[in-house]
């Protein structure tokens, strides 16, 4: 596995520290999200982000795909819209930095369960580790860690 770089893969070293959860996912919440079959279209439409692999059968289906599959940053932002709406009273401002590894796929027509594993309450404010499953239940991401700031701060 891994990344294939011409050069050294220079960047990481800029990479901000991301907290390791400890133990074994446990559950605090689960939420099961339908995502809609025209959500990659949608997606593809609104940002002028077009790769055909979301929006095109034939293409992803030439390429070893079952079909189209949805943007991994969509399932993530699925997955962070439910993260602050549960655990920072549905203020977005509060959110300050979050993390995740893209593990699998998610097709458009199925659904999503995020997983709340772990919460750390700190003086700054709240640490959260999540994952999110597909519809087969495999990880589509992995390693989730989002940091709040309290209320107010």
């Amino acid at each position: 596995g891994g990344v294939w770089c011409r050069d050294e893969g220079r960047g990481e070293e800029n990479l901000p520290a991301v907290p390791e959860k400890e133990g074994e996912g446990s559950s605090i919440w689960t939420s099961t999200i339908p995502i809609d079959r025209l959500q990659s279209f949608i997606y593809d439409g609104c940002t002028n982000i077009v790769f055909p692999i979301h929006t095109s059968v034939r293409f992803a289906r030439q390429v070893g795909l079952p079909g189209i599959i949805l943007q991994g940053t969509v399932t993530l932002a699925f997955a962070i819209r439910e993260i602050i709406n549960r655990e920072a009273d549905r203020d977005a401002t509060r959110l300050r930095s979050l993390f995740c590894r893209f593990t699998g796929m998610v097709l458009p027509g199925t659904m999503i369960r995020v997983i709340l594993e772990r919460r750390i309450e700190a003086p700054a404010g709240r640490e959260l580790y999540y994952t999110v499953f597909n519809q087969e239940g495999k990880k589509a991401i992995s390693g989730g860690y989002v940091f709040l700031n309290r209320a107010g701060g």
